[in-house]
């Protein structure tokens, strides 16, 4: 049996997780609500020398259509 599923046009409708961030976007200089889905998230104990002070990490999946130019460094979600 083959499967009729398309990643990036199907990627909504099989994640239930989404969440609601605000994305600023440094580079374009705009602000928006999007849904996105977080992929992965690590918390710990930040490099030696920084003691009292923890380190979160995410890795989110985020929507942008065609065209648009990618995330990039700078870009923040709230």
């Amino acid at each position: 049996m083959t499967l009729d599923w398309n990643a990036e046009g199907d990627f909504d409708e099989v994640v239930d997780s989404l969440e609601n961030l605000v994305w600023k976007r440094v580079c374009v200089g705009d602000e928006r609500w999007i849904q996105a889905w977080r992929f992965s998230e690590s918390s710990g104990e930040a490099p030696s020398g920084r003691e009292g002070i923890r380190v979160d990490d995410a890795v989110w999946q985020l929507p942008f259509e065609e065209g648009e130019s990618s995330p990039a460094p700078g870009d923040t979600t709230l």
